[in-house]
């Protein structure tokens, strides 16, 4: 049986950043889409219009058969009244 804690192996993975590690969601430092920090990447989009664009990932959500990235960004949507009014930013590429 593996522990998965050895230095040399190669499947232990980074833990990803969640509320529940880090505590409250920082939609101006992080993507809302991955999690990642936006700070030094070209690509950071600013949410401009917060019910049609909520909308539209809500909906993206639905499609996508609540899978983890669904259900993370649907955690991160329903901590705040709208993307818009958070400040909430992604990666275009997101």
């Amino acid at each position: 049986m593996r522990s998965g804690k050895g230095a040399g192996d190669a499947t232990t993975a980074t833990p990803r950043l969640t509320r529940s590690v880090t505590g409250v969601f920082c939609f101006r430092d992080m993507c809302f889409l991955c999690g990642e920090m936006v700070a030094g990447y070209s690509d950071v989009q600013k949410v401009l219009s917060g019910g049609e664009f909520d909308k539209k990932f809500k909906d993206v959500i639905l499609e996508r058969g609540w899978d983890e990235w669904a259900l993370d960004v649907q955690e991160r949507m329903d901590s705040v009244s709208d993307l818009f009014a958070a400040d909430a930013e992604y990666h275009k590429n997101c």
